[in-house]
């Protein structure tokens, strides 16, 4: 038996394609300011100042009117701490973490023997209450903050910061010193008067 079914839905002829009038999209492009700052003040105190004088280095850096930090949370602590872990991070800021009154110690008598700084102190962290350990007062550095003991262990990256007077915030070198052996070898004791040495290495990929 064959039925038949009628659809009682209409035909709709369809309609015309609309014509939409043809805008041309406009991008605008901002330039970035080379002086711009975000100043970020949650009581300690923290902000940025990207620098657009170099494409690869970003400059962070502190309202003038903070000299204490006391909240792990701040972005300045948070900064250095990436800074610590993070090396495409600490490229692109051209700054890294030294941790210890004896490297910075050392770092900065050596640059006192060269004709021309190298490398300066951005910031150099100490504890409160604590006096400016010997041999660090020529260090010149453009800041000196305070911090708590939580603030000293974070930036630190250890347990124990009995042993750490000091943390500073260092520009990565302009240029390097090579010290060779031979004839024109030179005599590099005077910058390092602790006589014993331990390289640590960790995570070293070797590539054959």
């Amino acid at each position: 038996m064959q039925s038949a079914y009628t659809s009682w839905v209409p035909l709709v002829s369809p309609s015309p394609p609309l014509k939409l009038p043809i805008t041309k999209v406009k991008l605008a492009t901002v330039q970035r300011n080379s002086n711009y700052a975000r100043d970020r003040d949650d009581g300690d105190g923290g902000g940025t100042n990207t620098s657009g004088d170099s494409p690869t280095v970003e400059n962070f850096t502190l309202p003038a009117h903070v000299k204490s930090i006391t909240s792990t949370s701040n972005p300045f602590v948070r900064h250095c701490v990436k800074l610590s872990r993070s090396s495409p991070y600490r490229h692109s800021h051209g700054s890294t973490l030294v941790v210890g009154t004896t490297p910075i110690r050392e770092i900065s008598k050596f640059q006192e023997s060269l004709p021309e700084r190298t490398t300066h102190v951005d910031y150099l962290f100490l504890l409160d209450n604590v006096d400016v350990p010997a041999g660090l007062e020529s260090s010149s550095p453009a800041r000196t903050l305070r911090v708590s003991s939580l603030v000293m262990k974070k930036l630190s990256q250890v347990q124990s910061t009995e042993s750490i007077e000091a943390i500073a915030l260092m520009r990565f070198p302009t240029s390097y010193f090579v010290a060779v052996d031979g004839p024109t070898a030179v005599d590099c004791s005077k910058w390092f008067p602790s006589p014993h040495r331990i390289l640590v290495l960790e995570g070293i990929q070797v590539t054959i």
